[in-house]
């Protein structure tokens, strides 16, 4: 599942006005535990500056930090985890 969100931000290098581009996909599994991947990106039209990363972030610590989180990003890793959970009742189906 991908969620693209884009929030205004300001610019850490000269305060103007930029855009916060995030894209946050999962659940990806990594030693058989849900983790959730952040790919962030911020350019500045006035100076230039120009960064983007990807992170990976286990989905269980997220989950208990999702209240600090901006609304729209919230429901991205709610779904996540839903999604996650639906998963391993599968896995526990299948193994019965």
């Amino acid at each position: 599942m991908k969620e693209k969100i884009i929030e205004p931000g300001i610019c850490p290098y000269c305060n103007a006005p930029a855009d916060f581009k995030y894209e946050i996909d999962g659940p990806i599994m990594k030693d058989n535990e849900p983790y959730i991947e952040i790919n962030y990106q911020v350019n500045c039209n006035l100076c230039g500056f120009n960064e983007s990363r990807t992170i990976y972030i286990p989905l269980s610590g997220l989950y208990v930090l999702r209240y600090m989180l901006t609304p729209k990003s919230r429901i991205a890793i709610e779904k996540i985890k839903i999604l996650t959970d639906i998963r391993k009742i599968e896995n526990t189906a299948i193994n019965k």
